[in-house]
């Protein structure tokens, strides 16, 4: 009965010295993923000049990346107050 304490409770330090490993693992991942979304999004900006292919080159890597299933982006002009806006949705 001991033994099996014992190593009930090595196993429990185990499992917990394992945990910040994991979750490190996680975040690493997390971060990758979102670096790597803005990285996509900065060469949509860079590669047109057209705001609608803009637009729809970044609605998809918000999909691709975030598994987003809906989502609008507006555009005001700063110098129009107004209702005028261009923008783009999906799906």
């Amino acid at each position: 009965m001991t033994i099996e304490n014992r190593q009930l409770f090595i196993a429990g330090l185990v499992s917990a010295e394992a945990e910040p490993e994991r979750e490190r693992k996680v975040m690493k991942a997390k971060l990758t993923k979102e670096v790597q979304l803005l990285s996509n999004i900065s060469k949509a900006f860079a590669e047109s000049l057209d705001l609608e292919a803009t637009l729809k080159s970044i609605l998809k890597s918000l999909d691709t990346h975030l598994k987003l299933q809906r989502g609008t982006i507006t555009l005001l002009s700063a110098a129009d107050r107004d209702d005028k806006y261009q923008g783009g949705s999906w799906p």
